[in-house]
Order: structure tokens, then C-alpha cells, then sequence
């Protein structure tokens, strides 16, 4: 996996070891959708009787792994 990232054009050893730290064992998560939780990058949901409410993704993730993963996108959509 970790050659995969390295792959990504701009992406470099020191990040990948980064998001590596910040991550830990993957295998700690039981599916996707824990890590997709853990890192705050699920919706905001609202409930309230019948009424529902959708907002933005809830940034509850790290600072490191939130400034790593906006630079990676930066990268990927060749921003930075």
C-alpha cells in the first residue's frame, strides 16, 4: 500500500510515513466506513423527529492527518 501512495505523483516518503503514523494498523478498523468516521471525513447528521438534517463532512480527524490529506488532494488535482 505504502508504494501505492508513492506512486501519486508530488508524494513523497515523508508523507506517506506521516499518514502511515497518523493512521496506525488498518487492520484496527472493522470496514471502511470506521476510518472514514475516525478521520472526520463522514456528513454531519442532524435528527430531530421526523426532521433530518445533512450538513457538511464533521472534521473531527487529527490536525496533522486533516493538513495531510488537504495536501494530498492539492496534489492529485495538481493545486499545489
Amino acid at each position: 500500500m505504502l508504494c501505492l501512495l508513492m506512486s501519486l505523483p508530488g508524494v513523497d516518503v515523508r508523507m506517506v510515513l506521516l499518514l502511515k503514523s497518523e493512521f496506525g494498523p488498518i487492520s484496527r478498523f472493522v470496514d471502511y466506513k470506521r476510518l472514514v468516521l475516525w478521520a472526520g471525513l463522514a456528513p454531519r447528521v442532524h435528527q430531530l423527529g421526523d426532521v433530518l438534517w445533512c450538513g457538511g463532512i464533521s472534521r473531527c480527524g487529527l490536525g496533522v492527518l486533516w493538513w495531510l490529506l488537504l495536501r494530498l488532494l492539492g496534489l492529485l488535482l495538481g493545486v499545489m
